[in-house]
């Protein structure tokens, strides 16, 4: 049976160790529970769930496939032949890629308060292979950079800055994290990546 005793302050302590039992083993009684550690379960559904708890490719992925069955805009006609950038040898393979960078560049813009033309053009950029000669760095190609900039403007979801480049609206901040929610869903179910908090 453990010793018990009453403190100073008549707090009631008790030995739960062995005799020769060092001043770690000594708790006081009602404070187990609070002295153990506690594990939060990384997956509960918080009360808000923003863009910035969401996996990158799981958000995307997720916007793309929104924005495609929506039919938000239409697809231009040169999709199936346009390269994404100097740097790369043939289109892009998958027919609905266009979907996803206007999804990736809204995501930029949500995640960097806004930005121009550079900024994301150098973000999507790649090495350039130039065969015997060593690889030089070249932005992406301005021209469906451009076409996202304008759809998202053309569904009200961003807007001009005074100072140069797009950024977010309100209505567009909102739309995506509206489709966070349905992402976060998803991502809890294949619990694959750990959530952002």
């Amino acid at each position: 049976m453990a010793d018990e005793w009453t403190g100073d302050q008549g707090e009631t302590w008790h030995d739960e160790g062995a005799e020769g039992a060092d001043e770690s083993e000594f708790v006081q009684i009602g404070q187990q529970d609070a002295a153990m550690p506690r594990y939060k379960d990384p997956w509960r559904d918080p009360k808000f769930i923003s863009v910035n708890m969401i996996n990158a490719h799981t958000f995307i992925h997720t916007f793309g496939q929104h924005m495609k069955k929506a039919a938000l805009f239409e697809l231009p006609h040169w999709v199936d032949i346009v390269k994404t950038g100097p740097a790369k040898d043939m289109p892009p393979s998958n027919p609905d890629w266009l979907y996803y960078r206007v999804a990736a560049v809204a995501r930029f813009l949500f995640m960097h308060g806004g930005c121009g033309m550079s900024a994301v053009t150098r973000r999507y950029g790649g090495s350039q292979r130039r065969g015997v000669k060593h690889d030089v760095f070249k932005k992406a190609s301005p021209g469906n950079i451009r076409f996202a900039f304008q759809t998202l403007e053309k569904l009200g979801w961003a807007e001009k800055r005074p100072t140069g480049g797009r950024r977010l609206t309100q209505l567009g901040r909102k739309e995506m994290n509206n489709i966070a929610r349905q992402a976060w869903k998803l991502q809890k179910a294949r619990g694959k990546h750990m959530p952002l908090l």
